[in-house]
C-alpha cells in the first residue's frame, strides 16, 4: 500500500473552526442586508457538495431558509428564489453551471472566472478548511 503524501505547508491559508464560525456569520449578515434592501427573502438554499454543504447547511440554521439537498428540487423555484452555496470561488468552473442564480462563497480567488454575488474574503493561497481531512 503507498503511503499518502500530503501537500506542502507552504502557501497555505488555514481556516480555524472559530474563523469559519465568524466568516459565516459575516455572510449571513450580508445576505439579510441585501434581502431587507431588495425586499426579498430568499426561499430556498442549495449546498454544492462538498464544502458548500457545510455553508450551506450552516446558512440555513441561521437565515432560517429551507435547505435543499438535491440540486434537481432546484428546478421548480424561480432562479432569485435560489442561494447557491460553495465553500470556495476557485476557477469559478463549479459556480458557471449555477450562473443564473444568486451565490455565496467565503473565499474567492482574484482568477476566478464566476464571481460570487456574496463572498467575504479573497484568499490566493490553498485555502485549507476544518472540515476536510488532514
Amino acid at each position: 500500500m503507498e503511503a499518502i503524501t500530503t501537500m506542502p505547508k507552504v502557501n497555505r491559508y488555514k481556516v480555524t473552526w472559530e474563523k469559519f464560525s465568524k466568516d459565516i456569520y459575516i455572510l449571513a449578515n450580508q445576505i439579510l442586508t441585501n434581502e431587507i434592501r431588495m425586499r426579498e427573502r430568499y426561499k430556498a438554499i442549495y449546498g454544492i457538495p462538498r464544502g458548500g454543504l457545510v455553508v450551506a447547511t450552516c446558512l440555513s440554521h441561521i437565515l432560517g431558509i429551507p435547505l435543499i439537498l438535491d440540486a434537481r428540487k432546484i428546478k421548480p423555484f424561480l432562479l432569485w428564489e435560489v442561494l447557491i452555496c460553495d465553500d470556495v470561488s476557485d476557477t469559478g468552473k463549479t459556480l458557471q453551471k449555477y450562473e443564473d442564480y444568486s451565490t455565496v462563497t467565503l473565499y474567492r480567488k482574484d482568477h476566478t472566472k464566476c464571481e460570487p454575488n456574496y463572498c467575504v474574503h479573497t484568499i490566493n493561497k490553498h485555502i485549507v478548511f476544518p472540515w476536510e481531512v488532514k
